[in-house]
């Protein structure tokens, strides 16, 4: 009976240490939990990036507050310290909220191109947004609130609100279709005439990965980042044109020669001009992504045809109706906010058309000057 009851304090005592040492653990679980710090937060900003030359604005356009020590902000890779950003609007302090720029003086020699910004609150870095400048808002990395009804970015002085999303993007049309019709030239004809001739150069240097040419029926011809590209149409000759672009992408041009040489295509790669890759064939496609130093030598006209002919220069219509005089317009270009379209065809389904919304520095109708 001894033994048994030594067993039964034994097991007595063992039952209260496994409890314990079971409370103890849970004890120091719950310890080492609670004294964990907890999850940093990480800021929703709606930050909308412009630039003016060298100086780059971020204004804050809703979302959390940023302290001034919260925040690294890098252009082109660089990172800027804060000695060269001044932050205005309300009582011109930190922290950055909404309806405040912050007003970044970037010193490089190129003109700024990507802005980044990193948050760096409690220990650690966390990309809020990249931002490619001249688009409204770039493209975001990271976490950050969706783009929605707020207030725009400041122009000048002026801050504008909007009750909702679909009133700003009824402003942003507006302001658009304004500018266009203020700054722009607009010309059809239901036939470009036996005479008429398309002549010139265009350039431009490619900033925008996934571009390419197509030659004929060959392979593309893949674009790197900072190649240059130049067309040479011969003068006086009439070949098959079709060219898009909005904004400083979405390029998208085809052009059909009607002899040998009537076009010629050259690529500039590492500071190198290569030879015409063009071979008398056609250019049947192209995508360039994005681009910059845009420079035209272009000139096109139309000649002969009494056909239905329709201009407007800068929303005054200069003609609508039936003619045949001869129109030349030179060094074509895009309109402002960067839209150009035309095509100028000789043959197709429904004739040789020429349709043209764009820019021209000169405009003549039979020899004499008419624009500006």
């Amino acid at each position: 009976m001894t033994i048994q009851k030594d067993d039964a304090v034994s097991e007595l005592i063992a039952a209260i240490l496994l409890i314990s040492l079971v409370t103890l653990a849970a004890a120091i679980i719950v310890v080492m939990l609670l004294s964990q710090p907890s999850v940093s937060h990480i800021p929703k900003v709606d930050a909308i990036v412009t630039n003016e030359s060298h100086t780059v604005y971020l204004y804050h356009g809703g979302g959390d507050a940023i302290g001034q020590g919260q925040l690294k902000i890098f252009v082109d890779g660089e990172f800027v310290p804060m000695t060269s950003v001044q932050i205005r609007g309300g009582d011109n302090a930190w922290p950055w909220n909404l309806g405040k720029t912050l007003v970044v003086m970037y010193s490089g020699l190129e003109m700024p191109a990507r802005v980044d910004l990193v948050y760096t609150g409690a220990g650690s870095e966390t990309l809020l947004k990249t931002a490619t400048l001249g688009q409204n808002s770039g493209s975001t990395t990271g976490p950050d609130s969706p783009e929605g009804p707020g207030t725009t970015p400041l122009s000048g002085n002026i801050t504008l609100t909007f009750n909702d999303q679909d009133e700003l993007d009824a402003w942003v049309v507006d302001q658009f279709r304004e500018q266009l019709e203020g700054d722009s030239i607009y010309f059809t004809r239901a036939e470009r005439g036996p005479q008429g001739v398309f002549e010139g150069t265009l350039q431009f240097r490619v900033t925008g990965g996934g571009s390419y040419l197509v030659i004929g029926n060959d392979p593309r011809t893949n674009l790197a980042v900072g190649d240059e590209v130049k067309l040479e149409f011969a003068p006086g000759k009439t070949p098959d044109l079709m060219f898009f672009m909005l904004g400083n992408k979405g390029w998208s041009i085809q052009a059909q020669g009607d002899g040998v040489n009537d076009l010629q295509i050259f690529i500039k790669h590492n500071g190198v001009w290569g030879p015409d890759i063009s071979g008398n064939g056609d250019l049947t496609e192209s995508w360039i992504t994005d681009y910059d130093n845009f420079a035209s030598m272009l000139n096109f006209s139309v000649k002969g045809g009494a056909e239905h002919t329709r201009l407007i220069i800068d929303n005054a219509t200069v003609l609508d109706g039936e003619n045949g005089d001869t129109f030349w317009f030179y060094r074509v270009e895009p309109a402002h906010p960067t839209l150009l379209v035309m095509q100028y065809a000789s043959t197709g389904a429904l004739g040789n058309e020429v349709y043209f919304v764009g820019k021209a520095e000169q405009v003549t109708r039979n020899s004499n000057t008419i624009y500006p």
